[in-house]
């Protein structure tokens, strides 16, 4: 009948303990940060699914990089061994700085720095101002990623200013001013649960004869002055084999959040989204990255919408919405002064394809990518919506980014493939960060 049988014969040997874990390279972060983040831990089971994925989580740490473990037998036992981690540590201080240009627009310039290793206990401090014909912020942040095994826990105070007509937006002032708590929740190796809560005092000013008629109907209805209570939250999957540099895994994000009002002032509304990003390495060392993201937003009664200063912006850049090769947030429809006006639904998408560098993985990263998205006003009351947004916008180009010694450098090429009249089109744009 063509067929055999097979027999596996099986001696189970001793079970093989892990005595002592050790570190080398880490000259300014502190051993416990290390140690927190294993999951093999000294005195169990080896378990070599936990000894991968401890590597795997060290490599997530922006501040660490080349992480490396040998197993080491201890002498004179024959179920006991030592595991050796060697890391190579990365700056932790980020300066980061990002520029925009194009013949016909003003240059878009931020500045903002973050410690992400605070005096190496792995707690992120941040005093971040940043600068732009915009927009200006200032504010502080910290976070302890090891406030218990699981949970982390920080705060937040921001305080922004937002010249809207200078991004060729629809023409208001807002001042905002906001502070809150901020927790993260370890779920297992992969998974993280986010929340914050707080509160956000905004007031809209600069009202004329050129802010467009939307926005002063929006405003003659709800007033200038919001006081609202916000709660968001946000999971995370995260499989990806290192950072940064991704070659293979998935990242992911589904999120939400919701703003009451305080007293009299302000509105009821949500927002919810989702974006993915996926790696999966091909032959010959390229590598293939789809990146795909929606969201949506609205009032909780039915007349409201979503308010304007929340709206989805499109275009460039920008995060979520990019798009490259159109200027930052102008994509969408346009109010009655031919402003973008933004929407409360956005839908955007990346497909790269990664080129390899056989001789500095570690430095350089070229992609050709095309790009895809647009915003809409969705549910949107008559009153308060622009014109129709179109179709979607489509783009293709390279992308460069380099690790150099002033820190990473980013240079984006796009074309646009189905530009419209009246769309504002970059086709470079460049940031830089400084790392110390």
């Amino acid at each position: 009948k063509h067929t055999i049988f097979v027999t596996f014969a099986i001696q189970p040997g001793p079970l093989v303990y892990v005595r002592q874990i050790n570190f080398s390279g880490n000259t300014k972060t502190s051993e416990h940060v290390l140690r927190h983040t294993l999951t093999q831990s000294e005195g169990s089971l080896l378990n070599l699914h936990n000894v991968q994925e401890s590597e795997r989580q060290l490599n997530l740490l922006t501040y660490l990089s080349n992480v490396q473990v040998k197993t080491t037998p201890v002498a004179g036992t024959n179920n006991q061994v030592n595991l050796d981690y060697h890391v190579t540590e990365k700056p932790s201080a980020e300066l980061r700085g990002t520029l925009g240009y194009s013949q016909s627009e003003h240059a878009v310039v931020g500045l903002t720095f973050n410690q992400y290793n605070f005096m190496g206990t792995g707690h992120i401090v941040g005093i971040n101002t940043s600068y732009s014909t915009y927009s200006q912020s200032a504010g502080f942040r910290y976070f302890d990623p090891y406030f218990t095994d699981n949970i982390g826990r920080g705060f937040h105070v921001t305080y922004s200013r937002v010249k809207s007509g200078k991004l060729n937006n629809s023409i208001y002032n807002a001042r905002r001013f906001n502070a809150g708590l901020d927790f993260g929740v370890r779920v297992n190796d992969y998974t993280n649960l986010s929340l914050s809560g707080g509160y956000e005092d905004l007031t809209i000013s600069n009202i004329n004869s050129f802010t467009s008629t939307q926005l002063q109907n929006f405003l003659a209805v709800y007033g200038t002055d919001y006081r609202e209570f916000k709660v968001s939250s946000a999971l995370s999957v995260n499989t990806l084999n290192r950072l940064p540099f991704p070659t293979k895994g998935f990242q992911g994000t589904v999120s939400g959040a919701l703003s009451l009002k305080v007293a009299s002032k302000g509105l009821n509304y949500y927002v919810v989204g989702a974006g993915a990003r996926y790696y999966h390495p091909l032959m010959m060392g390229f590598i293939f990255s789809a990146y795909a993201n929606v969201g949506y937003g609205n009032g909780l009664s039915t007349n409201s919408g979503l308010p304007f200063f929340e709206n989805f912006l499109a275009g460039g850049t920008l995060m979520p919405g990019m798009v490259r090769g159109y200027r930052s947030g102008s994509l969408g429809g346009l109010d009655t002064h031919r402003n973008a006006i933004g929407g409360n639904f956005l839908y955007n998408g990346t497909l790269d394809l990664i080129l390899p560098y056989p001789l500095s993985q570690e430095t350089f990263r070229t992609a050709f990518f095309v790009d895809g998205g647009n915003v809409y006003q969705v549910n949107t009351p008559l009153a308060f919506r622009g014109t129709n947004g179109g179709t979607t916008r489509y783009t293709a180009g390279v992308a460069l980014s380099w690790r150099s010694m002033f820190g990473p450098l980013e240079f984006n090429l796009g074309w646009p493939l189905n530009n419209k009249p009246g769309d504002r089109t970059q086709t470079f744009q460049f940031s830089v960060s400084s790392a110390m």
